[in-house]
């Protein structure tokens, strides 16, 4: 079996996980981890995987700004300085 979902995380623990790219608060993490399970893990009532991260491994969230200009400020702006 195989299969991706993204680990949500933050300093405090794991937030979740889904299985499309998450948008994510201030201070969230995530990475894309992708599960290969054998089929002898099957066979065992309950199977355990450790996995560490290393910070290549880590998608920080997009942050877009873009700014926002008044109409007013223009006009203002305009008048002080001239056309």
């Amino acid at each position: 079996m195989k299969d991706s979902i993204y680990l949500i995380f933050n300093r405090h623990g794991v937030r979740g996980f889904r299985k499309t790219l998450p948008k994510l608060s201030s201070g969230e993490f995530a990475t894309k981890l992708t599960l290969k399970v054998d089929d002898k893990f099957f066979k065992q009532i309950v199977p355990e995987a450790t996995m560490e991260l290393d910070d290549k491994f880590i998608i920080e969230p997009k942050i877009e700004l873009s700014p926002e200009v008044k109409l007013e400020e223009t006009k203002r702006a305009e008048h002080e300085t001239g056309p």
